[in-house]
């Protein structure tokens, strides 16, 4: 990671007197929010060689300006959806040459060249990590984890934060600094998921007698074929 120095500052023109003037008439107006960071500063970034100094640590592509093609990272994933059925292959770790992965479909763990790899993701739809999207399956997991341990029935339930975390690391989900401070977004995700799930069922729970049951409108609930072809397959058509 890269070290890179960053000012931000209020510049403004004044005529006045004498220095002392102008610094003291800036200065009110910032005190009185004529002038404000937000709305009238400048930041200027450079790469940075100081010795000495702390640095902060940014957030990985909080800029949201990675391209997940050309620069794989971890937590990326690739959806190859297929007669209405969809097939994940999450990215799990990277080497120099490969891209390493895991196939949701087959429950495996599968490497690719990296080549391979861009031109899979030029054809389907490449979520890069800082989208801040869970596949699929994951949610499904989560789901089936409640449910055997008796959080969730068909007529109520509560998310538990615990076993959320413990899914989204199983799967390389860890917050960083920054999101333990300011909300991670994979357990909101989560948790915003699963609550709603247990309501439209309690609501379909609900019907009166003989009354048809509505049907589902759950986005994450996506069938996931036998015949569906793996990403092998797939190699034969690029």
């Amino acid at each position: 990671m890269r070290k890179y120095k960053v000012v931000t500052q209020l510049t403004t023109y004044v005529w006045a007197e004498s220095p002392e003037d102008a610094q003291k008439f800036h200065d009110e107006r910032v005190r009185r929010g004529q002038i404000t960071l937000e709305r009238d500063a400048k930041t200027d970034t450079g790469l940075s060689r100081a010795l000495g100094v702390k640095f902060l640590e940014a957030p990985e592509d909080i800029s949201c300006t990675r391209d997940p093609i050309e620069k794989p990272r971890p937590r990326d994933w690739i959806e190859i959806s297929q007669d209405g059925m969809s097939l994940v292959a999450l990215v799990t770790k990277l080497s120099k040459r490969r891209v390493y992965y895991y196939e949701a479909l087959t429950k495996t763990e599968r490497s690719i060249d990296r080549d391979k790899w861009a031109r899979w993701a030029v054809q389907h739809t490449i979520h890069p990590s800082y989208e801040q999207q869970l596949p699929t399956f994951i949610f499904h997991e989560c789901l089936r984890v409640h449910r055997e341990k008796g959080l969730i029935t068909d007529s109520g339930g509560t998310p538990d934060s615990s076993f959320i975390l413990s899914v989204l690391e199983k799967y390389g989900y860890e917050p960083d600094d920054y999101e333990i401070q300011n909300g991670y977004w994979a357990e909101n995700l989560l948790d915003r998921e699963l609550t709603k799930h247990i309501l439209e069922n309690s609501e379909q729970g609900q019907a009166a007698p003989g009354e048809a049951q509505p049907a589902s409108s759950d986005p994450w609930d996506i069938s996931l074929g036998d015949d569906l072809p793996t990403l092998d397959e797939f190699k034969e058509h690029v």
